[in-house]
């Protein structure tokens, strides 16, 4: 995580930035797994408790998206449901957040893909089974989602990496420190980012139990475990439409965390992607799709052709057997 400058980066800004990045899809008890044991530090971290978080107004998310914001981002609101106030397990139960509004998000002013920087790069870290969540169709959906290029790297099935056993799960443990510190020295010339993906779990130092992810923005690299988000990890039966739900998962996870190597924060204002999520149901209920303040956020990263990406999306929906996704899409370019 870096403290210093990027660019016109505010510090304090990239430190809660990547504070999210680390944190993002929390949870102390996953897949119906019992509490771990105590630590130095909660697990993953949680603040204070809020006061009860109370859900922006109309006229609060309208500010959000900017006075200026085009007619598209105005009319892409009625697809989408107001934030709803969480119930006690949720993330917006035990983590304070102010939000992130479309006018603070350009005032940021974060490293954004541009040309020779432009493509995203993922690096598959460890070992993964044929059941595991496929990465040619996760780089498929990256691609569709942001509209770069991303490119799948021969991954690195058996990598050194300081580890340990887990007390709780019993399971192997990968260092973070020390994969950021490997992805540094393979990051490609023409790279936006280097994202690594694993299935192995990740620990950040010694008095934490696990984290799901963690990122910096100065040195635009991450790694991303997908172990925590199979219910076999802890014992349990992966059930009916695994595959479909494995893709479902991975591909939330890599959008969102991409997201908050873009500079977005978690959206306070409408049911979004970029909501934070503290438990599986909770990520299972997750929108797959970007509000209209984080939908400007993009736009600005990125500068897609709106109708063409969810086409795109689309597209993938249907192959996929995603049938939900792809009925709202329908809808949006139907309107």
């Amino acid at each position: 995580m870096g403290h210093r400058n990027y660019g016109n980066v505010n510090c304090g800004l990239i430190w809660k930035i990547a504070i999210f990045l680390g944190l993002a899809i929390c949870g102390c008890s996953v897949g119906g797994a019992p509490s771990p044991p105590p630590s130095k530090k909660p697990v993953p971290a949680k603040t204070t408790s809020p006061e009860g978080f109370k859900p922006p107004n109309a006229l609060e998310r309208s500010l959000a998206m900017g006075s200026d914001a085009p007619t598209f981002f105005l009319t892409m609101e009625s697809f989408f449901e107001p934030i709803k106030e969480p119930t006690s397990r949720d993330w917006l139960a035990e983590h304070q957040e102010k939000g992130q509004t479309y006018p603070q998000y350009e005032a940021l002013e974060p490293n954004m893909p541009r040309a020779p920087r432009d493509k995203i790069y993922l690096l598959p870290l460890g070992e993964f089974s044929s059941g595991d969540p496929s990465l040619e169709k996760i780089q498929d959906y990256t691609t569709r989602f942001f509209g770069l290029e991303v490119v799948l790297l021969e991954g690195e099935t058996n990598p050194t990496f300081t580890g340990r056993t887990d007390l709780f799960t019993k399971k192997k443990q990968w260092l973070t420190s020390d994969i950021l510190s490997h992805l540094e020295t393979k990051l490609p010339e023409d790279a936006y980012c280097l994202l690594g993906v694993t299935m192995t779990d990740l620990y950040p130092s010694e008095s934490w139990n696990y984290v799901f992810g963690i990122a910096t923005l100065k040195k635009r690299v991450g790694v991303y475990s997908l172990a925590r988000y199979d219910p076999q990890f802890f014992g349990n039966s992966r059930g009916e439409d695994w595959d479909k739900k494995a893709l479902e998962r991975s591909c939330k996870v890599l959008a969102h965390e991409t997201c908050h190597m873009m500079g977005m924060a978690h959206c306070i204002y409408f049911d979004c992607l970029m909501n934070g999520t503290n438990h599986l149901d909770e990520l299972d209920g997750q929108n797959t799709f970007l509000c209209p303040v984080c939908l400007r956020k993009l736009q600005r990263a990125v500068r897609p052709d709106f109708l063409e990406r969810y086409r795109h999306l689309k597209e993938f929906f249907e192959a996929n057997g995603l049938e939900k996704q792809k009925l709202w899409v329908s809808r949006v370019l139907e309107s």
